[in-house]
Order: C-alpha cells, then sequence, then structure tokens
C-alpha cells in the first residue's frame, strides 16, 4: 500500500483521501513507512492503535494522536513467537480474529497462522493459507494476500485482498480450529462503487 483512504460504508463514499502515506499518517515522519505499508491490522482490544508492518519490521500506531505508540523494530523482537517463521521476516496480510480480544490472523507468501498478542504466541501453528480454507485451492488467494480484513459486524465473512485481483468478499466461519468458507470469493462490485479509480 502507497496510499490511504478512508471509506464509508454507510454513506458509500470517501470521507479522506485517496492521500499519500505521508500526508495521511503524519506520525510515521522519519520511517521507511511512509513509502510503502505491506500491511495493517486494528489492535484487538484497542480503539485507536493499529499495527503496520513493512518488510521485516512492523510499528504500533496511534490514529487519534498520529504517533507511533512503539518501533519501528524489528518483528521478531515484539513478536517473539514468530522468530524462526515466515512472518518474522514479514508479513503480507493481517486482522484481528472476530471476537477475540487478543488474536490476529496473519499471512505470508502461502502461510497462515494465528497469533496471540497479548500472550506473544503462535496459538494456531504455522501451515499453507489452503490448509484452513481449502476452497482457495486453484484461486488467487491461495497465497500471496495483500489485504484480509473482517466484514464489519460479522463473524463469518473476511474480504481478502491480492494485487490486480482486488478485494473480494469470502463467506465462511471459524470451527474447530479452523477457517470453515462457505462461499467463494466474490468480486468488489457495487456495494463500494464511489471508490476513485
Amino acid at each position: 500500500m502507497t496510499s490511504t483512504c478512508q471509506y464509508d460504508t454507510d454513506a458509500h463514499s470517501t470521507n479522506d483521501g485517496p492521500k499519500s502515506i505521508a500526508t495521511g499518517w503524519p506520525g510515521l515522519a522519519g520511517t521507511n513507512f511512509t513509502s510503502k505499508i505491506d500491511a495493517a491490522c486494528a489492535v484487538p482490544g484497542s480503539s485507536t492503535d493499529i499495527h503496520l508492518f513493512r518488510g521485516a519490521y512492523y510499528v504500533r500506531y496511534r490514529t487519534d494522536t498520529q504517533q507511533i505508540v512503539h518501533g519501528p523494530a524489528l518483528i521478531a523482537s515484539g513478536w517473539p513467537g514468530l522468530i524462526g517463521t515466515i512472518f518474522g521476516l514479514k508479513i503480507d496480510a493481517a486482522w484481528p480474529v472476530p471476537g477475540s480480544s487478543t488474536d490476529i490472523y496473519l499471512f505470508s507468501a502461502f502461510a497462515y497462522t494465528r497469533y496471540n498478542v497479548r500472550d506473544k504466541m503462535v496459538t494456531y501453528p504455522v501451515t499453507t493459507i489452503t490448509d484452513n480454507w481449502p476452497l482457495l485451492i486453484g484461486t488467487p488467494f491461495s497465497a500471496n494476500l495483500s489485504a484480509a480484513c473482517a466484514v464489519p459486524g460479522s463473524s463469518s465473512q473476511v474480504y481478502l485482498g491480492r494485487p490486480v485481483y482486488g478485494l473480494h468478499l469470502v463467506n465462511g466461519r471459524w470451527e474447530s480450529h479452523r477457517w470453515v468458507i462457505s462461499g467463494l470469493p466474490n468480486g468488489l462490485g457495487v456495494p463500494w462503487r464511489d471508490l476513485p479509480g
């Protein structure tokens, strides 16, 4: 991601942006995060903070004060449960686990895991995306995701993004430590009609 845009899903309008990361998040000035962010994720249990990832680094950023709370630091130093995994080198996409105040889903290349940010440990072993999301086999979303986020108000739907393919809705639910998909990716389409091209 090289720019930001705040989208109002009720009004179907953009109320802030698009603009460069440096302009949209001024607290990142002086860091490598102003030119590119690989992944962004709300901090579980916080209404103001987000984790931003770029390469092997991360920051915790407070959106109401526009300031870095922690970092830039190596992912492995702040997320010790990821040492020795692909996630210590780069995180491509992340999103908070619906209903959890501690856990985040992480994606990197073909890999997937669930991480507890409070206890700083992996709570679901690193595996391939398609091991837990078998309906994604043979789709562009089986590896190299660029975005992932839960649909607000839903515990069973997620948006997945990938370069060239855009953002798509996937229906599913968390069941017995596995994400069970009930529908293949659908196109972005009309509900986001006012996003600038």
